[in-house]
């Protein structure tokens, strides 16, 4: 396979370090370069990984593993397209996470219910729709063993066609007001200012630098 490999950037296959800087640069220039990426068999730990725009992570299948050192999801894709995992298991490493979210959380998707027998398939994970009240379309789950890894939803109707599939990180907070204030003071953009739905009370925004973001509070159970 013609491509870069995770070890010319300077990561260890079975080392104890985390490995997520190194393996973060290798994912962005393999990206730049549009080459799969090859992550040889062993363990690598990690946190938070953000996947580009035509991101191919190609491991060997039953031998290469990424373990979640921690961090809001292991992967995150927000806007990227024709992004690729073959042959990686994916561990969790006991580690808690939010509420609906999980180490993949998928969102603001079109053709969700096309993409919920790829990752069945793939993952072997089993949807769980939420109805999040009138007009809006079902918030899905996606569940292993009994555990939400992940969470999709259907785009509005209002967003531009042009605007592809993404992935979107949500950061719990005690107070999405209030940090909502806070961050558009320190700069950042209003995209949906601070609203209600059943499970709760969210708002997306922008960093100054233009990623877009969620704020989350969870209504208690």
């Amino acid at each position: 396979m013609l491509g870069r490999d995770v070890t010319q950037y300077g990561v260890r296959p079975g080392s104890p370090d985390d490995q997520t800087v190194k393996l973060q640069r290798a994912i962005d220039e393999a990206a730049r370069a549009q080459a799969p990426l090859a992550v040889p068999p062993g363990v690598y730990r990690t946190g938070l990984l953000r996947l580009q725009s035509g991101t191919q992570l190609v491991g060997v299948r039953g031998a290469t593993k990424l373990i979640f050192s921690g961090g809001a999801s292991m992967l995150q894709g927000e806007g990227a397209n024709n992004v690729g995992l073959t042959g990686i298991t994916f561990d969790g490493g006991g580690i808690s996470l939010p509420e609906r979210r999980g180490l993949v959380h998928i969102e603001s998707a079109r053709g969700v219910d096309k993409a919920i027998p790829f990752y069945q398939k793939v993952f072997g994970w089993t949807p769980k729709a939420n109805d999040m009240g009138p007009g809006q379309p079902p918030y899905t789950e996606f569940q292993l063993g009994g555990e939400s890894v992940a969470g999709g939803q259907e785009m509005q109707a209002m967003v531009p066609p042009q605007v592809p599939s993404y992935w979107l990180v949500y950061f719990t907070v005690a107070d999405v007001d209030k940090s909502f204030k806070t961050a558009t003071q320190a700069g950042a953009r209003e995209l949906v200012a601070p609203m209600e739905f059943p499970g709760g009370r969210f708002a997306i925004l922008t960093d100054p630098q233009g990623a877009s973001f969620g704020l989350l509070k969870m209504a208690p159970r």
